[in-house]
């Protein structure tokens, strides 16, 4: 992480964070209007976070890298899809990064899964632009309104959260819609912030946040 010392040797906040993006999606469905997706969604970041981020595939483990914070995308594809061993290995990862780490739809449900959380099929999927209700207007949140709309695009849920999260938004259809752990340095969010528009710049903020959370750790 990039930080500068003025000359009085006053300390300044870093203003870049190396960022390793962890692509979670299974390689089966990584069809190319996914590749665009998630280039987007690099392309995002570098914006953000001041520097391009390094992008992985989940099962590459040797491509991991060292970093200031880890953002772990969504997937499209069934849980059922993905080998449990490698699933495994990127929990223990996360676990043992000791740097903060943002999970993006399945990226927070596998967060939760490192911690002792449960993942189920929810009732009811939720699909485009819909309102969440934020229930900690600080962190992740910070600036802000109690109701924000954000995109959704899941069909499973977190059931059981871990101990040690908080519970930062809900919506009506699925009641954990972002979660915080101040002591493992772990964020998610259920939606996708990455999918910001002009119209609904809700997630853009969020994303910022984050990174404004990581340059404070």
């Amino acid at each position: 992480m990039r930080t500068i010392i003025s000359f009085r040797g006053w300390y300044v906040r870093p203003t870049v964070v190396n960022v390793l993006f962890v692509v979670t999606e299974h390689t089966r469905y990584l069809n190319a209007e996914r590749q665009r997706r998630y280039e987007r969604t690099a392309q995002l970041l570098e914006e953000l976070a001041g520097t391009p981020p390094t992008v992985v595939h989940y099962a590459d483990r040797a491509a991991f890298c060292d970093s200031d914070a880890v953002v772990f995308s969504g997937s499209d594809s069934p849980w059922a899809e993905h080998d449990a061993s490698e699933l495994g290995r990127l929990r223990d990862f996360a676990a043992g990064c000791g740097r903060p780490v943002l999970g993006i739809c399945a990226g927070m449900q596998l967060l939760a899964q490192c911690a002792g959380g449960e993942i189920e099929h929810a009732a009811e999927a939720e699909r485009g632009f819909l309102p969440i209700e934020v229930t900690e207007g600080s962190g992740l949140f910070r600036g802000l309104p109690e109701r924000v709309t954000v995109y959704q695009s899941h069909t499973d849920e977190i059931t059981v959260l871990p101990q040690g999260f908080r519970i930062l938004a809900s919506s009506p259809q699925s009641r954990i819609q972002a979660i915080a752990s101040d002591s493992l340095g772990f964020w998610g969010t259920q939606f996708h912030p990455e999918r910001a528009t002009d119209e609904h710049p809700a997630g853009r903020i969020v994303l910022e946040n984050f990174f404004e959370l990581a340059r404070e750790r």
